[in-house]
Protein backbone atom coordinates (compact mmCIF):
# COMPACT_ATOMS: atom_id res chain seq x y z
CA UNK A 1 0.00 0.00 0.00
CA UNK A 2 1.33 3.42 -0.98
CA UNK A 3 2.08 5.83 1.82
CA UNK A 4 0.38 9.21 1.43
CA UNK A 5 2.86 11.23 3.49
CA UNK A 6 4.72 14.00 1.65
CA UNK A 7 8.20 14.95 2.81
CA UNK A 8 10.56 17.72 1.82
CA UNK A 9 14.15 16.54 2.28
CA UNK A 10 16.64 19.41 2.42
CA UNK A 11 20.29 18.34 2.40
CA UNK A 12 23.18 19.76 0.39
CA UNK A 13 25.42 16.69 0.69
CA UNK A 14 24.27 14.67 -2.32
CA UNK A 15 25.36 11.26 -1.00
CA UNK A 16 23.53 11.74 2.28
CA UNK A 17 20.46 13.18 0.53
CA UNK A 18 20.39 10.18 -1.83
CA UNK A 19 20.70 7.72 1.06
CA UNK A 20 17.91 9.39 3.04
CA UNK A 21 15.68 9.71 -0.04
CA UNK A 22 16.14 6.04 -0.88
CA UNK A 23 15.37 4.92 2.68
CA UNK A 24 12.22 7.04 2.75
CA UNK A 25 11.09 6.12 -0.77
CA UNK A 26 11.46 2.44 0.08
CA UNK A 27 8.95 3.04 2.88
CA UNK A 28 6.53 4.54 0.36
CA UNK A 29 6.86 8.21 1.27
CA UNK A 30 6.64 10.84 -1.45
CA UNK A 31 9.95 12.68 -1.33
CA UNK A 32 10.71 16.12 -2.75
CA UNK A 33 14.43 16.92 -2.57
CA UNK A 34 16.16 20.28 -2.23
CA UNK A 35 19.86 21.02 -1.92
CA UNK A 36 19.83 24.69 -0.93
CA UNK A 37 17.79 27.23 0.98
CA UNK A 38 16.52 29.13 -2.04
CA UNK A 39 15.07 25.99 -3.66
CA UNK A 40 13.58 24.97 -0.32
CA UNK A 41 11.86 28.31 0.13
CA UNK A 42 10.50 28.14 -3.43
CA UNK A 43 9.05 24.66 -2.79
CA UNK A 44 7.45 25.88 0.43
CA UNK A 45 5.99 28.98 -1.25
CA UNK A 46 4.62 27.03 -4.23
CA UNK A 47 3.23 24.14 -2.21
CA UNK A 48 -0.56 23.98 -2.16
CA UNK A 49 -1.11 20.59 -0.52
CA UNK A 50 1.48 21.01 2.21
CA UNK A 51 4.22 18.78 3.52
CA UNK A 52 3.67 16.36 6.37
CA UNK A 53 7.31 16.72 7.37
CA UNK A 54 10.25 18.90 6.38
CA UNK A 55 13.71 17.50 7.13
CA UNK A 56 15.74 20.68 7.06
CA UNK A 57 19.53 20.79 7.10
CA UNK A 58 20.95 23.81 8.94
CA UNK A 59 24.11 24.43 6.94
CA UNK A 60 23.01 24.69 3.30
CA UNK A 61 23.87 27.15 0.53
CA UNK A 62 21.93 30.38 -0.05
CA UNK A 63 19.79 30.32 3.14
CA UNK A 64 20.48 28.47 6.38
CA UNK A 65 17.87 26.19 7.87
CA UNK A 66 17.26 28.57 10.77
CA UNK A 67 16.79 31.45 8.30
CA UNK A 68 14.09 29.39 6.59
CA UNK A 69 12.47 28.70 9.97
CA UNK A 70 12.42 32.43 10.68
CA UNK A 71 10.76 33.13 7.32
CA UNK A 72 8.19 30.40 7.95
CA UNK A 73 7.40 31.99 11.30
CA UNK A 74 6.78 35.45 9.84
CA UNK A 75 5.50 34.92 6.27
CA UNK A 76 1.79 34.17 6.52
CA UNK A 77 1.51 33.46 2.76
CA UNK A 78 3.48 30.22 3.05
CA UNK A 79 1.54 27.04 3.85
CA UNK A 80 3.27 25.76 6.96
CA UNK A 81 4.48 22.17 7.02
CA UNK A 82 2.85 19.99 9.67
CA UNK A 83 6.20 19.14 11.25
CA UNK A 84 9.83 20.16 10.88
CA UNK A 85 13.03 18.51 12.04
CA UNK A 86 16.21 20.56 11.81
CA UNK A 87 19.25 18.45 10.93
CA UNK A 88 22.68 19.72 11.89
CA UNK A 89 26.19 18.82 12.90
CA UNK A 90 26.48 21.85 15.16
CA UNK A 91 26.80 21.10 18.85
CA UNK A 92 23.66 20.94 20.96
CA UNK A 93 24.27 24.26 22.75
CA UNK A 94 24.88 26.18 19.50
CA UNK A 95 21.74 24.94 17.78
CA UNK A 96 19.58 25.44 20.88
CA UNK A 97 20.86 29.03 21.11
CA UNK A 98 20.13 29.69 17.41
CA UNK A 99 16.61 28.26 17.69
CA UNK A 100 15.88 30.31 20.81
CA UNK A 101 17.15 33.52 19.16
CA UNK A 102 14.60 33.18 16.35
CA UNK A 103 11.75 32.08 18.60
CA UNK A 104 11.74 28.50 17.34
CA UNK A 105 13.03 26.70 20.42
CA UNK A 106 10.19 24.15 20.16
CA UNK A 107 11.51 22.88 16.80
CA UNK A 108 13.01 19.43 17.12
CA UNK A 109 16.54 18.96 15.90
CA UNK A 110 18.88 16.05 15.37
CA UNK A 111 22.67 15.92 15.29
CA UNK A 112 23.33 14.12 11.99
CA UNK A 113 26.73 12.77 12.95
CA UNK A 114 25.24 10.95 15.95
CA UNK A 115 22.56 8.94 14.14
CA UNK A 116 22.63 5.93 11.87
CA UNK A 117 20.46 5.61 8.76
CA UNK A 118 18.09 3.37 10.73
CA UNK A 119 17.93 5.95 13.54
CA UNK A 120 17.03 8.54 10.90
CA UNK A 121 14.28 6.34 9.50
CA UNK A 122 12.90 5.66 13.00
CA UNK A 123 12.94 9.39 13.76
CA UNK A 124 10.91 10.13 10.62
CA UNK A 125 8.42 7.35 11.25
CA UNK A 126 7.93 8.45 14.87
CA UNK A 127 7.42 12.09 13.82
CA UNK A 128 4.78 11.05 11.32
CA UNK A 129 2.83 8.90 13.80
CA UNK A 130 1.62 11.89 15.80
Amino acid sequence: MKNTKRLLLVEDESDLRSLYAELLSDKGYTIIEAEDGETTLNYLKEERIGFDLVLLDEIIPKLKGTEILKILKTDKSIKKPKKIVLMTNLDKESIQKKLKEIGCDKVEYVIKSSITPMDFLNLVENKLKY
